[in-house]
């Protein structure tokens, strides 16, 4: 769809995914050339919470919805970054930034990692081994989106991810 004659494609891409598994990095490597706006979930909670653990998911992801759709009506595509495992938060974002599940304008990326390969990437966090992995343990049971591209990241380089993260958006761009 034509963005009120402006001729971008609005676009709204759930970078979602394993702890440690890369969203964060793979998603400011998307937005820094500009093509996206990037909204963080958990920079958002520490904004507010002081923290990054704390959510009041009722309240929290329509606010990134809404945030999203801000930038959606500039005619910026946006990337938010969330692990998002649960269908209704998911629903939640892309409901409130305008579209249906299910819209071909909204991509999906699950970015994924093995429990072992994540304690590897930072050993020494502060982060408890046993929150880790409960995280991971609530994996197995994630809402799968539709045509959600899925990238394993141990062994790929960053670039590499990113172009395959391209490659895949650019199946929407030609949408009208």
């Amino acid at each position: 769809m034509l963005n009120h004659g402006r001729g971008i494609v609005k676009q709204l891409v759930l970078m979602r995914g394993c702890t440690r598994a890369g969203k964060s990095v793979l998603s400011r490597l998307l937005a820094a050339d500009g093509s996206f706006a990037y909204l963080e979930m958990d920079a958002y909670k520490r904004q507010k919470y002081g923290s990054a653990w704390m959510c009041n998911p009722n309240v929290d992801f329509p606010a990134m919805g809404k945030l999203a759709k801000t930038y959606l009506r500039d005619g910026k595509r946006v990337i938010v970054e969330e692990s998002f495992v649960e269908k209704a938060h998911v629903a939640a974002v892309v409901r409130w930034a305008g579209f249906e599940l299910d819209d071909v304008r909204v991509a999906y990326a699950w970015i994924e990692l093995s429990f072992e390969e994540a304690v590897l990437r930072k050993p020494d966090s502060k982060f408890p081994i046993e929150r880790l992995r409960a995280e991971y343990a609530r994996y197995s049971t994630r809402w799968e989106a539709p045509d959600e591209l899925i990238i394993h990241t141990a062994g790929l380089s960053e670039s590499a991810a990113v172009t395959r993260i391209r490659e895949h958006l650019n199946q929407y761009s030609s949408f009208n």
